[in-house]
């Protein structure tokens, strides 16, 4: 930026020059206010990658329609194949004790949900303490995010792979209900994961239930999500293409309570929270908040 450049009037309003306004190293951020979710939703979708951000939101959510028809037929192909009917139905949750992962995407269009219906906000921030305490004294047994290339990795490795799987099996049977559910039903449905959306029974829906595991062996599951269904929107800073999966409710919990901040470190987009915080709207946005 030139001398000319930094001495203009700030583009948020203050009135001063750039240079002592947004452009000046003391700025706000958004992580020193202590009511960091209320303001990064408040700045979410401010400026230039805020948009974007919005975007991307908007074409994901009205491409998971496609995706869930597309799973939705996988299973109707499984099941037929075998002269069987999936038992799945609305109120059966006994899958949601599940470890569910999900990717920054699907969690990003999770978060763009919730800022758009308040109550399921207010339910989400509520619930997902006791939940992640109950995970906490469980074992914390899923930690650290992993990128697609990652999982698959410890997954040809054997014994990786045999202790993700005793990892899976040890949640499970915590029986710790997912944070999204109201009443029994999936409260973000129209968003849920794909591999929520994946997962059918056709044996009995109280097989199922992790209280009684005798019937594990003989229960009858398909999974018909598969990564090549997933939506082909790059991601709306640099157009990458790369897919970050991490533990379904911590996910939605950090974009919730770190912003874009948490994104970009997710994502290993240093530069991301930069060009997003310079943003003479963002820093407009996050000024005009703090003086309420």
């Amino acid at each position: 930026m030139s001398q000319t450049d930094v001495n203009r009037r700030c583009g948020c309003g203050s009135g001063r020059k750039y240079k002592n306004c947004c452009g000046s190293s003391a700025a706000p951020t958004p992580l020193q206010n202590s009511d960091s979710i209320t303001l990064n939703k408040e700045i979410a979708y401010k400026g230039v990658i805020g948009r974007k951000r919005e975007q991307f939101c908007r074409e994901f959510t009205a491409k998971q329609p496609q995706v869930y028809d597309l799973i939705s037929q996988r299973q109707n192909e499984m099941v037929s194949a075998k002269s069987e009917t999936i038992s799945c139905k609305k109120g059966c949750a006994h899958c949601c004790v599940f470890f569910i992962s999900a990717t920054v995407q699907e969690a990003e269009a999770i978060v763009y949900h919730m800022y758009h219906n308040k109550e399921l906000l207010d339910h989400f921030l509520k619930s997902y303490p006791v939940w992640r305490e109950r995970v906490r004294k469980g074992g914390d047994l899923f930690k650290k995010p992993k990128t697609a290339d990652g999982i698959a990795a410890a997954d040809n490795t054997g014994q990786a792979g045999n202790s993700m799987l005793g990892n899976l099996t040890a949640y499970a049977m915590q029986c710790i209900p997912c944070p999204l559910l109201i009443d029994g039903a999936c409260s973000i449905y129209t968003v849920r994961p794909f591999v929520c959306a994946g997962l059918v029974v056709t044996t009995p829906c109280e097989w199922c239930d992790t209280h009684t595991p005798y019937h594990i062996a003989d229960r009858k599951a398909y999974v018909a999500y598969e990564r090549s269904m997933f939506p082909d929107i790059p991601f709306y800073y640099a157009n990458s293409d790369r897919l970050v999966g991490s533990f379904m409710p911590i996910l939605v919990n950090n974009i919730l309570t770190g912003g874009i901040a948490a994104i970009s470190r997710l994502m290993g987009m240093e530069n991301m929270e930069k060009d997003f915080m310079k943003d003479p709207e963002v820093q407009s946005a996050i000024r005009a908040y703090r003086s309420c």
